[in-house]
Protein backbone atom coordinates (compact mmCIF):
# COMPACT_ATOMS: atom_id res chain seq x y z
CA UNK A 1 0.00 0.00 0.00
CA UNK A 2 0.94 3.55 -0.19
CA UNK A 3 2.60 4.49 2.83
CA UNK A 4 4.15 7.97 3.24
CA UNK A 5 6.81 6.70 5.01
CA UNK A 6 9.47 4.04 4.52
CA UNK A 7 7.72 0.81 4.27
CA UNK A 8 9.40 -2.03 6.66
CA UNK A 9 8.88 -5.12 3.72
CA UNK A 10 8.04 -4.06 0.31
CA UNK A 11 7.86 -0.71 -1.73
CA UNK A 12 4.66 0.88 -2.12
CA UNK A 13 2.09 -0.53 -4.73
CA UNK A 14 4.39 -3.43 -4.89
CA UNK A 15 2.54 -6.86 -5.11
CA UNK A 16 3.30 -10.60 -3.95
CA UNK A 17 1.79 -13.83 -5.13
CA UNK A 18 1.84 -17.07 -3.92
CA UNK A 19 -0.26 -20.39 -4.45
CA UNK A 20 0.27 -20.48 0.06
CA UNK A 21 -0.34 -18.04 2.66
CA UNK A 22 3.22 -19.24 3.84
CA UNK A 23 4.93 -18.49 0.52
CA UNK A 24 3.80 -14.90 0.46
CA UNK A 25 4.93 -13.84 3.93
CA UNK A 26 8.06 -15.81 3.62
CA UNK A 27 8.41 -13.40 0.55
CA UNK A 28 7.47 -10.54 2.10
CA UNK A 29 9.88 -10.62 4.79
CA UNK A 30 12.41 -12.19 2.31
CA UNK A 31 13.27 -14.89 4.86
CA UNK A 32 16.74 -16.21 4.37
CA UNK A 33 17.76 -12.83 3.42
CA UNK A 34 16.28 -9.87 6.11
CA UNK A 35 17.70 -11.55 9.14
CA UNK A 36 13.78 -12.10 10.06
CA UNK A 37 14.39 -15.88 11.10
CA UNK A 38 12.21 -18.33 13.44
CA UNK A 39 13.68 -18.17 17.24
CA UNK A 40 12.95 -20.23 20.69
CA UNK A 41 12.53 -17.76 23.29
CA UNK A 42 13.02 -19.35 26.21
CA UNK A 43 10.95 -17.38 29.10
CA UNK A 44 11.71 -19.59 32.17
CA UNK A 45 15.87 -18.69 31.49
CA UNK A 46 15.73 -14.96 29.90
CA UNK A 47 13.19 -13.72 32.10
CA UNK A 48 13.22 -15.50 35.06
CA UNK A 49 11.50 -13.01 37.36
CA UNK A 50 8.33 -12.40 34.70
CA UNK A 51 8.31 -16.29 34.20
CA UNK A 52 7.97 -17.03 38.31
CA UNK A 53 5.63 -14.31 38.73
CA UNK A 54 3.12 -15.53 35.49
CA UNK A 55 3.13 -19.15 37.60
CA UNK A 56 2.26 -17.70 41.12
CA UNK A 57 -0.53 -15.67 39.79
CA UNK A 58 -1.46 -18.54 38.12
CA UNK A 59 -1.36 -20.78 41.24
CA UNK A 60 -3.25 -17.73 42.87
CA UNK A 61 -6.06 -18.15 40.67
CA UNK A 62 -6.47 -21.13 40.61
CA UNK A 63 -6.60 -21.54 44.43
CA UNK A 64 -9.15 -18.74 44.52
CA UNK A 65 -11.57 -20.69 42.32
CA UNK A 66 -11.33 -23.93 43.89
CA UNK A 67 -11.88 -21.93 47.13
CA UNK A 68 -15.05 -20.78 45.79
CA UNK A 69 -16.19 -24.10 44.08
CA UNK A 70 -15.53 -22.75 40.52
CA UNK A 71 -13.15 -24.52 38.87
CA UNK A 72 -14.07 -26.37 35.78
CA UNK A 73 -12.52 -29.36 33.98
CA UNK A 74 -11.94 -26.97 31.10
CA UNK A 75 -9.99 -25.02 33.67
CA UNK A 76 -8.04 -28.07 34.83
CA UNK A 77 -7.31 -29.06 30.71
CA UNK A 78 -5.72 -24.84 30.46
CA UNK A 79 -4.15 -25.77 33.64
CA UNK A 80 -2.25 -28.76 32.03
CA UNK A 81 -1.40 -26.91 28.87
CA UNK A 82 0.59 -24.47 31.06
CA UNK A 83 2.57 -25.61 33.62
CA UNK A 84 5.92 -25.28 35.67
CA UNK A 85 7.19 -28.47 34.25
CA UNK A 86 6.04 -27.94 30.56
CA UNK A 87 5.89 -24.45 29.82
CA UNK A 88 9.66 -22.19 29.33
CA UNK A 89 8.40 -20.22 26.33
CA UNK A 90 7.77 -20.17 22.77
CA UNK A 91 8.56 -19.88 19.10
CA UNK A 92 8.72 -16.36 17.69
CA UNK A 93 10.16 -14.22 14.69
CA UNK A 94 13.42 -12.48 15.48
CA UNK A 95 15.48 -10.31 13.62
CA UNK A 96 11.92 -8.13 12.48
CA UNK A 97 12.63 -4.45 10.92
CA UNK A 98 12.64 -1.41 13.68
CA UNK A 99 9.26 -0.78 13.14
CA UNK A 100 7.85 -3.79 14.23
CA UNK A 101 7.95 -4.94 18.54
CA UNK A 102 8.20 -8.59 18.02
CA UNK A 103 6.12 -8.10 21.14
CA UNK A 104 3.28 -6.97 19.39
CA UNK A 105 3.80 -9.03 16.21
CA UNK A 106 0.52 -10.43 16.87
CA UNK A 107 -2.27 -8.16 18.06
CA UNK A 108 -4.30 -8.27 21.31
CA UNK A 109 -7.10 -10.80 21.27
CA UNK A 110 -5.09 -12.86 18.60
CA UNK A 111 -6.12 -16.32 17.16
CA UNK A 112 -3.07 -16.93 16.37
CA UNK A 113 -1.77 -20.57 18.21
CA UNK A 114 1.06 -20.15 20.48
CA UNK A 115 3.53 -22.26 19.58
CA UNK A 116 5.25 -23.37 22.64
CA UNK A 117 6.77 -27.05 21.90
CA UNK A 118 10.80 -26.79 22.28
CA UNK A 119 10.87 -29.53 20.20
CA UNK A 120 9.56 -28.12 16.95
CA UNK A 121 11.32 -28.56 13.33
CA UNK A 122 12.40 -24.80 12.31
CA UNK A 123 10.76 -25.60 9.05
CA UNK A 124 7.52 -26.17 10.90
CA UNK A 125 7.76 -23.32 13.24
CA UNK A 126 8.56 -20.78 10.80
CA UNK A 127 6.01 -22.26 7.85
CA UNK A 128 3.44 -21.82 10.99
CA UNK A 129 4.26 -18.59 11.92
CA UNK A 130 4.05 -17.28 8.26
CA UNK A 131 0.44 -18.62 7.75
CA UNK A 132 -0.34 -17.35 11.24
CA UNK A 133 1.07 -13.67 10.66
CA UNK A 134 -0.83 -13.47 6.96
CA UNK A 135 -4.23 -14.03 9.28
CA UNK A 136 -3.21 -11.71 11.74
CA UNK A 137 -2.48 -9.02 9.20
CA UNK A 138 -4.93 -9.82 7.55
CA UNK A 139 -7.32 -9.14 10.12
CA UNK A 140 -5.53 -6.35 11.53
CA UNK A 141 -4.87 -4.25 8.55
CA UNK A 142 -1.49 -3.31 8.90
CA UNK A 143 -1.30 0.19 7.75
CA UNK A 144 1.73 -0.79 5.67
CA UNK A 145 0.24 -4.39 3.81
CA UNK A 146 -2.66 -5.42 2.35
CA UNK A 147 -3.17 -9.34 2.27
CA UNK A 148 -5.97 -10.90 0.30
CA UNK A 149 -7.24 -14.41 -0.43
CA UNK A 150 -8.26 -15.31 -4.35
CA UNK A 151 -11.53 -14.07 -3.56
CA UNK A 152 -10.75 -10.94 -2.12
CA UNK A 153 -8.44 -10.44 -4.76
CA UNK A 154 -11.62 -10.71 -8.00
CA UNK A 155 -13.41 -8.52 -5.35
CA UNK A 156 -11.35 -5.64 -5.89
CA UNK A 157 -10.83 -6.34 -9.56
CA UNK A 158 -13.91 -5.78 -10.48
CA UNK A 159 -14.34 -3.06 -7.74
CA UNK A 160 -11.70 -1.38 -10.15
CA UNK A 161 -13.15 -2.11 -13.04
CA UNK A 162 -16.60 -0.95 -12.26
CA UNK A 163 -14.75 2.54 -11.06
CA UNK A 164 -12.96 2.14 -14.96
CA UNK A 165 -16.52 1.93 -16.89
CA UNK A 166 -17.85 4.91 -14.80
CA UNK A 167 -15.00 6.86 -15.49
CA UNK A 168 -13.60 7.39 -12.33
CA UNK A 169 -10.23 6.82 -10.69
CA UNK A 170 -8.81 3.48 -10.68
CA UNK A 171 -5.80 1.61 -9.91
CA UNK A 172 -3.47 0.62 -12.59
CA UNK A 173 -4.46 3.96 -14.95
CA UNK A 174 -1.41 5.44 -14.56
CA UNK A 175 0.33 2.41 -15.96
CA UNK A 176 -2.04 2.18 -18.97
CA UNK A 177 -1.13 3.69 -22.28
CA UNK A 178 -3.66 6.34 -24.02
CA UNK A 179 -3.60 5.32 -27.15
CA UNK A 180 -4.21 1.25 -26.20
CA UNK A 181 -7.78 0.44 -26.70
CA UNK A 182 -9.11 -2.33 -24.30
Amino acid sequence: MEAGIKPAYMREYQWVFGATKASVIETVLRLGRSGIHAAWYNWKEQDPESWEFFFADRRGYKQERLEKGIWTDEDEDEWQSRTEENYHGWWRFEGVPDSSSIDEWFGIGTSAEELSDPGMSVVAVTHRLCEQTFDEWRDVELWELETHTPESVQDTIKYWQKEKAEGQDYYGRENENPKDQH
